[in-house]
């Protein structure tokens, strides 16, 4: 299944587990787009959020994706796995990245400040492309 454009605000899309090879993509002018417990594995990008303000990703698993999750505006993602991505998040201020687990990231976040970033297991780099003093970045395990 692959989802180009989600073509209405505050729609929900909810992947259960076995479902792999998914690309959504969020269209612009859209928000609260919500994408919960799945796999998305084998992309160039895994989630692109366009235009879309407040998108969240819960709970879902992303490996071997060139970019896991790519977002233009605030995003949240939560208690999410990425394994074997090149990069796990690119994503606009504020978001709030909390509860993940990266493991073998070229570059694990790019996030724009003001941002969250609490709680995540981190194996590899933490990249901030901003100034790290708007972004509050606490009780991350980082692990070379």
């Amino acid at each position: 299944m692959c989802t180009d454009v989600v073509p209405a605000s505050s729609v929900h899309i909810v992947l259960h587990e076995g479902v792999g090879g998914v690309g959504i993509g969020g269209a612009t002018d859209n928000n609260g787009v919500a994408i919960r417990n799945g796999t998305i594995s084998g992309f160039r990008i895994g989630i692109r959020f366009l235009g879309v303000a407040g998108g969240s990703v819960d709970h879902v698993t992303f490996f071997n994706n060139t970019e896991a999750v790519t977002a233009f505006h605030h995003a949240a993602v939560r208690d999410s796995v990425f394994w074997g991505n090149t990069t796990t998040f690119d994503v606009g201020g504020p978001s709030h990245i909390t509860g993940n687990h990266i493991i073998g990231a070229e570059t694990a976040i790019i996030a724009r400040c003001p941002s969250l970033i609490l709680g995540n297991t981190i194996v590899g780099a933490l990249v901030l492309n901003e100034a790290v003093a708007p972004c509050k970045v606490e009780n991350n395990a980082l692990t070379p």
